[in-house]
């Protein structure tokens, strides 16, 4: 008969959790964001909220300016990207891809026309530029970038 497993072999410890670990975060930083954001305009989109509720457009600029640059840092540092030599030039990176994602979003909103009537407007989007704007300064405020500290490599044996 066969013996059942040990906590110790259910949940490994040592180099082998750590590594897990650390890819489990990575694919939080970089897939979490855009999956939540996804869930979020199609439930938004199904009970007609952005056309309904003009607080619901904003909160969601607000969110994908927040989660894009949550994103974007995740993937940078997923790519093992060290931005503590220019940390300033790193969060102008950020936000300059933002501001660019922001008026990109604008164009296609228009272009497949999912904005109603009243809201084909300057003040509207500038105003959802604004709230993803807001959205990314608040999402700077949790990025620090500095060294990254030594950790394990997933691929420790390959070099590239």
């Amino acid at each position: 008969m066969k013996t059942p497993l040990s906590r110790s072999e259910l949940l490994p410890v040592g180099k082998n959790a750590t590594l897990r670990s650390m890819l489990w975060r990575k694919i939080t930083l970089i897939v979490g964001g855009p999956v939540l954001i996804g869930l979020l305009f199609l439930f938004g989109h199904q009970h007609n909220l952005f056309y309904t509720t003009a607080w619901y457009d904003l909160l969601m600029h607000s969110l994908g300016g927040l989660l894009l640059i949550f994103t974007l840092a995740g993937t940078l540092w997923h790519l093992d990207m060290d931005p503590s030599a220019h940390p300033v030039l790193f969060k102008t990176g950020l936000i300059a891809a933002l501001i660019l994602a922001s008026i990109g979003w604008e164009f296609l909103e228009v272009w497949l026309n999912m904005t109603p009537n009243w809201t084909l407007s300057i003040y509207d989007t500038v105003t959802d530029m604004l709230a993803a704007l807001a959205g990314g300064l608040a999402a700077l405020t949790f990025i620090r970038p500095g060294k990254q500290p030594s950790r394990p490599s997933l691929f420790p044996n390959q070099s590239i």
